[in-house]
């Protein structure tokens, strides 16, 4: 993918490479307190590698590192995956791995700067996300950056000892 770099306030998104795949987002993945509304199970450093080659080389996918501008630290990732290019349409996942830029508004700004590059400059319409009813705050940064629950399901088993109510959000080009 040739995607260009995404500016924020405090953030840029730049297209997640093999550079990025660290023992430090690796640890992120591996720590249940941050990993764990993610589907994502590997937990080796080979594991994580191959999971971001076959990002790099799928065009159904857009994966972007989030840096933090003061400092240039790599502290989440943010994807569109998968892209359906016919119904201009995808799926969004968001990581902030760093625990110290949680509850900064960061997620926002991210996720506010990728929506307009989706619908901009991928030419998307509609992006959707699902989130679990245990996490209050991704809801509410979802919902300030104009996404709408259009489906709730209740009682949805995630993992063996996680069961709770999913929420399916979306936003349209034409909201």
């Amino acid at each position: 993918m040739n995607e260009k770099k995404i500016t924020a306030q405090r953030i840029y998104l730049i297209p997640m490479n093999q550079n990025l795949v660290t023992e430090k987002y690796l640890s992120w993945l591996v720590d249940p307190t941050v990993s764990f509304a993610l589907s994502y199970n590997q937990n080796s450093l080979n594991d994580l590698k191959n999971y971001v080659l076959k990002r790099e080389k799928d065009n159904n996918c857009r994966f972007w590192a989030m840096i933090f501008k003061e400092t240039d630290e790599h502290i989440g990732n943010i994807k569109l995956e998968p892209i359906d290019w016919e119904t201009k349409s995808t799926n969004f996942g968001i990581l902030i791995g760093e625990k110290k830029f949680w509850g900064q508004g960061i997620a926002l700004e991210a996720l506010e700067s990728l929506v307009n590059h989706a619908f901009t400059e991928l030419d998307l319409n509609k992006i959707e996300l699902s989130v679990a009813s245990d996490n209050p705050s991704a809801k509410r940064t979802y919902e300030k950056a104009g996404f709408q629950t259009y489906k709730t399901v209740f009682d949805i088993r995630l993992t063996k000892d996680r069961v709770c109510d999913v929420f399916y959000m979306s936003i349209s080009k034409d909201d």
